[in-house]
């Protein structure tokens, strides 16, 4: 069965899985709906079209920036960096996959800042 996995009333992600045990809260049974649709409680509403359009557009930059910084993480470079700049690199990392998870996504994107 398909799931949407609801944050703040929208849309994060939809997974397909039979067990939603502990999940009830955030996970709703859903046919339709995807990433960027609205959850009201009873319905979901679908976004418009202009913001599926946007959030392309921001996912792609978020995956650019991802792929720019993976050099940072090669075995290499990362046994030469501090505790401090491995756990700076690792936040950047996962505020990048985290950007779909914030409230103003696609419109309002706060960028984390790329580590020194």
């Amino acid at each position: 069965m398909r799931h949407a996995i609801i944050e703040n009333g929208v849309v994060t992600n939809v997974v397909v899985a039979d067990e939603v045990t502990g999940r009830a809260n955030k996970w709703i049974p859903t046919e339709e709906a995807g990433p960027g649709w609205v959850y009201d409680g009873s319905r979901f509403t679908a976004p418009p079209p202009d913001l599926v359009a946007e959030a392309t557009i921001v996912r792609a930059e978020r995956d650019a920036k991802l792929v720019a910084s993976d050099v940072y993480v090669l075995p290499d470079r990362w046994a030469a960096m501090t505790s401090d700049q491995q756990q700076a690199w690792s936040a950047y990392r996962q505020a990048l996959r985290d950007v779909p998870q914030q409230a103003g996504f696609p419109r309002n994107v706060q960028w984390p800042v790329k580590p020194e």
